[in-house]
């Protein structure tokens, strides 16, 4: 079987559990801990163990000296405390009598003498760490580099294909001044995940590491959910969000739609086909079957919108000015999980749930509501987030929460804001397997033609 050295590169707090064994870091500390061994087994370097002896030894001398101190400056005091420390014998003379005042000046000298030695010492094994530690640094980069070179198989983000990794292809290229540069440490191919939401700039950085001539760039990725979020409105009117891929498809190269999906229960597929995707998206096999057995219970069927005709929507303050929040569809939301784990203990699982809004002041309250009613334990396992956060991700259970519910709604797209983006529909809509639930204000909603196709 063909099992391909594979290697994850990235930032150590974004990688997933189950890519730990792959991650860079963990493959260098592996090698690093046989190559330090080596390294300081030919130097014969304690320095280590030295330094923590020493520091220990310091400490005690440095208490000895204080004793000896007080000592001296309460010769004649008749402090219990002092006088019942005086009767150690380690501080006693040999006759076992106490020490004289010319006795522990001289005592005191032999320590100070000590003391200084051990800095001396100190410094000595400090430089040696130091030494070391810089060697280590200097074979950690060239082992990150040699696992790099070993890699067929690298996995990591955009950004991160212009870090060590594009040093690594680039080094063996620009030290050939004169005839073909070698190519050896360039790739093949070029497998770009999500593609139609990266920047255009972005997506250039891993197409550097591609060999010059047989090599191919696959870009995977949904033209019709959301692209890359830009703030700028001069870089959105030069349409900056448009991917490679976009552009690509818009100047007529081929694009193959893969029409058959395994993640939707029938019914949750039924909208996004027939309104986002000219009803070529097809159930694959085995998909008319897809069932849970809380389907059966009226009010948690797969595919369900929850008219919340009470709740309003209301702004933030302060940082989340900008943003909405909606309490009686907080509330409603926990109301129905509550019901949902009381009717199926053994279905409410924190890992099969996910809750999105499109606002980030609804999501915090979210946070807040689920935290208090489930516990802080259960709130971690579930998956909450913006859907813009969320694009990507799929959960067996999906709780969607419009927010928008204004006290006299309009008659047009606008008087829901970005809920009216059919591409954040698309998004919304699709990540759901068993279970999709959908709570919002009906009339409020029906002020998009979307939201009224739904």
């Amino acid at each position: 079987m063909y099992k391909p050295y594979l290697v994850r590169v990235g930032n150590a707090k974004t990688v997933h559990p189950n890519s730990l064994p792959f991650f860079i870091d963990t493959l260098v500390d592996q090698r690093l801990a046989d190559e330090r061994m080596k390294l300081i087994d030919a130097k014969n370097d304690l320095s280590v163990d030295s330094s923590i002896a020493l520091r220990s030894n310091l400490e005690k001398l440095v208490d000895r000296i204080r004793f000896f101190e007080a000592k001296r400056a309460n010769l004649n005091d008749q402090n219990p405390d002092l006088k019942k420390s005086s009767e150690d014998d380690n501080y006693k003379g040999d006759d076992g009598k106490e020490m004289s005042d010319a006795e522990i000046a001289f005592k005191l000298r032999k320590l100070y003498e000590q003391k200084k030695q051990i800095y001396k010492d100190l410094s000595t094994v400090q430089q040696q760490e130091k030494k070391t530690n810089e060697e280590i640094r200097g074979l950690k980069f060239k082992l990150r580099k040699s696992i790099l070179r070993e890699a067929a198989i690298v996995v990591t983000t955009l950004s991160g294909c212009g870090g060590d990794l594009y040093g690594v292809c680039s080094e063996s290229m620009s030290s050939h001044k004169f005839g073909s540069p070698s190519e050896h440490t360039l790739f093949d191919a070029v497998v770009i995940d999500e593609a139609a939401q990266a920047l255009e700039p972005a997506t250039l950085i891993p197409l550097q590491l591609l060999k010059s001539n047989g090599t191919k760039c696959i870009m995977v990725g949904d033209p019709k959910q959301l692209p890359a979020t830009v703030l700028s409105n001069v870089a959105s009117k030069f349409l900056y969000e448009c991917s490679m891929f976009e552009r690509l498809q818009r100047a007529g190269h081929p694009v193959i739609m893969l029409t058959k999906q395994y993640r939707m229960h029938p019914e949750i597929c039924l909208f996004p086909s027939l309104h986002f995707y000219e009803k070529k998206l097809l159930n694959g096999d085995h998909m008319s079957s897809k069932s849970a057995p809380f389907h059966e219970t009226e009010g948690l069927g797969p595919y369900l919108f929850y008219d919340v005709i009470d709740g309003r929507e209301l702004r933030g303050k302060n940082a989340s000015a900008l943003s909405l929040y909606n309490e009686h569809e907080a509330d409603a939301a926990v109301e129905l999980l509550r019901f949902f784990k009381k009717r199926y203990p053994s279905e409410f699982l924190g890992g099969r749930i996910g809750i999105i809004t499109p606002y980030k002041c609804q999501l915090s309250l979210l946070r807040s509501r689920f935290s208090s009613a489930f516990g802080s334990s259960t709130l971690d396992e579930m998956e909450l987030n913006t859907i813009d956060g969320f694009q990507g991700r799929e959960v067996d259970i999906l709780i969607l929460s419009t927010v928008r519910a204004a006290e006299a709604p309009g008659r047009n797209s606008s008087s829901i804001g970005f809920v009216a983006v059919v591409r954040r529909m698309n998004v919304a809509l699709t990540r759901a397997k068993f279970s999709l639930w959908i709570l919002g204000n009906a009339r409020t909603l029906q002020t998009n033609e979307n939201w009224t196709a739904l």
